[in-house]
C-alpha cells in the first residue's frame, strides 16, 4: 500500500509538470529598457571642407612644454563620436507585435579647425531624438521603424562659444536581436539608423576677426549600435 501510494504521488508529479510544461508563458506586455553604445554619422566631411575652405586648414608646429611634446597637428581634423544612452518603454500587442518609445541622446564627435598663428575653432554636433517605433519580432528577432522628433544641438568653440538648436521631424529604423523572448529579464542588440537631414551649421567666427566658417549645410543623419538590459512587468 505504501508502494502503490508513492507511485501515485509520483504519477501526479510528473503529470502536473508536463502539463505545465505544456501550457505557454504568460505573455509579460511591458516592457522597461536601457541601452548604451556607439553612434556615428557623415557629419564631420562637410564641416572639414568648410573649415579648410576658410583658412582653418594650418598645421600647428610641432614643440614643447614642461616635458610635454606633440608632433605637427594637421587641420581641420575629426574626432570619433563618444558614448551614446536611450531608454525605451515598450508594450506588446501580440506576442509578435510590440509599440515601443524611446529617447536618447548622440554626441557626433567633434570637427576642430585652425588659422596661424592662434586662431582655433571646434564644433560639436549632438542629437536627441525621440522616437515612437512599432516592432516585429520572430524567434527573437526585431525589425521596426516609426516617426522620431530630432532636437539637434551645434556647439562651437573655443572663441565665442555659440550654440545654435534646430528642430526636425525625421525616421527611426531598428534591427535587432533579444533574448531570452518571455522572461522577466532580457538582453536587448540592436542597429538604429536615425534620418535626421540636413541643419545649417554656423556662421561661426573665431578669435581672428578675418577668419569666420560661413554658413555650412551639412546631414547629421547617424546611425547607433547599442547593448542593452530589459525588465518586463
Amino acid at each position: 500500500m505504501r508502494t502503490f501510494f508513492f507511485f501515485f504521488l509520483l504519477a501526479a508529479l510528473l503529470g502536473t509538470s508536463v502539463l505545465a510544461a505544456q501550457q505557454p508563458r504568460r505573455l509579460r506586455r511591458l516592457e522597461l529598457m536601457w541601452a548604451a553604445g556607439t553612434s556615428g554619422s557623415g557629419a564631420p566631411a562637410p564641416i572639414q571642407a568648410a573649415m579648410a575652405a576658410a583658412g582653418l586648414g594650418d598645421t600647428y608646429p610641432a614643440g614643447c612644454f614642461l616635458g610635454w611634446c606633440w608632433p605637427d597637428q594637421n587641420h581641420p581634423g575629426s574626432l570619433g563620436s563618444s558614448l551614446t544612452v536611450n531608454v525605451a518603454a515598450s508594450y506588446a500587442l501580440r506576442p509578435w507585435w510590440v509599440v515601443r518609445l524611446q529617447s536618447g541622446r548622440a554626441d557626433l564627435g567633434e570637427t576642430t579647425g585652425y588659422h596661424a598663428p592662434a586662431a582655433w575653432l571646434t564644433v560639436r554636433p549632438s542629437v536627441r531624438s525621440t522616437s515612437a517605433l512599432t516592432l516585429v519580432r520572430h524567434f527573437g528577432l526585431q525589425v521596426g521603424a516609426g516617426p522620431a522628433f530630432h532636437r539637434v544641438t551645434i556647439s562651437g568653440a573655443d572663441y565665442e562659444g555659440a550654440r545654435s538648436h534646430h528642430n526636425k521631424i525625421g525616421l527611426t529604423l531598428v534591427a535587432g536581436v533579444f533574448f531570452p523572448e518571455r522572461t522577466r529579464f532580457f538582453f536587448d542588440l540592436s542597429y538604429q539608423q536615425h534620418i535626421v537631414g540636413s541643419v545649417d551649421i554656423g556662421p561661426l567666427r573665431t578669435s581672428d576677426p578675418t577668419v569666420t566658417l560661413p554658413r555650412t549645410r551639412a546631414s547629421l543623419s547617424y546611425h547607433t549600435v547599442k547593448a542593452g538590459m530589459g525588465l518586463r512587468l
